[in-house]
């Protein structure tokens, strides 16, 4: 059996059922394609500051849910 990525996972249910919940909170579901769609973002807006891998930064996120996908960003980067 292929062993895929937590990403490839993410995006194969994604294509196969979008709407479908990936992550249910106690105030929102986010469904595979928000999911696709958040970590592709992060990973844009992180592309176009240039950051340098060796100097710390520090980022504020206000929600549980934008946490995740920021977190699952920077684990497939």
């Amino acid at each position: 059996p292929r062993v895929r990525t937590i990403f490839q996972q993410i995006e194969m249910h994604a294509s196969a059922t979008p709407e479908k919940p990936a992550i249910l909170l106690p105030d929102r579901m986010i469904t595979y394609k928000m999911l696709v769609d958040g970590v592709a973002s992060v990973q844009r807006a992180l592309l176009t500051l240039h950051l340098d891998r060796e100097k710390p930064i520090g980022i504020a996120i206000d929600s549980p849910a934008r946490h995740l996908i920021f977190i699952l960003a920077l684990m497939k980067s």
